[in-house]
């Protein structure tokens, strides 16, 4: 098989930007759709409406196949789009956790170390398929849990496997969170904090960037392609 070589000069440009976004219930995770380009949304839930002013694809999710399909979808479709958002790894999480408890070979009691093995096996597997798209950007919306550690406690993703929750943002080259700031506005965690392992590998973030209703991820776009912004 014949090696590809790559220059990492102006990858993200080529490849795209992979990001994953971490933030609570209403902090505005799906209203980011708006400022995202040309934009498809695959959905495992029904929280679309904040985009009802404006035209954004969407691809409502109810079985593994059924976001197989959508995964597939994109792929053939990455020239058409900017961006494909996962809008949610959580509700997508508990989608197939609910399919596999209907299979006999994982629904029994006794076998539950077997279901969750395979729930991270294919939950793994999507995130890193999606990633792995090429000339499209790529945003995972996550809730938002607090894991207590002993003394500890971290914001995490809140999905229902503690190796995919451990293993998710490593996967990513960008991981932010939204949270809210003492005056009430929301903002872009993008460097560590004591309890949220944020993460920017572009460098070209601050370590809080601002949120902008309106605006949303284009101006971390911007920044990590090195793109100026037009006035």
């Amino acid at each position: 098989m014949a090696i590809e070589v790559k220059n990492t000069k102006g990858l993200a440009n080529i490849s795209g930007v992979k990001l994953l976004v971490v933030g609570a219930s209403g902090s505005g995770k799906t209203n980011l759709a708006r400022s995202t380009g040309k934009t498809i949304i695959i959905s495992a839930e029904s929280g679309d409406l904040t985009l009802n002013d404006v035209e954004v694809d969407t691809v409502r999710v109810k079985s593994l196949n059924e976001l197989k399909e959508a995964y597939k979808y994109v792929k053939d479709n990455s020239d058409k789009y900017d961006t494909v958002i996962i809008d949610s790894i959580t509700e997508t999480g508990d989608l197939i956790v609910a399919e596999l408890k209907k299979d006999p070979e994982f629904s029994s009691m006794k076998d539950g170390m077997k279901l969750w093995m395979k729930f991270s096996e294919i939950m793994l597997a999507i995130a890193k398929s999606f990633r792995d798209l090429d000339n499209i950007n790529v945003v995972i919306l996550a809730l938002a849990e607090s894991i207590k550690n002993g003394f500890e406690e971290k914001i995490m993703p809140m999905i229902p496997a503690k190796k995919v929750q451990a293993k998710l943002g490593s996967l990513y080259d960008e991981v932010l969170m939204i949270r809210v700031d003492e005056d009430g506005n929301r903002e872009f965690v993008c460097r560590p904090i004591p309890d949220f392992d944020a993460k920017d590998r572009s460098g070209k973030l601050e370590p809080v960037e601002p949120y902008d209703k309106l605006k949303g991820l284009k101006p971390i776009f911007n920044k990590i392609l090195q793109i100026k912004e037009s006035k």
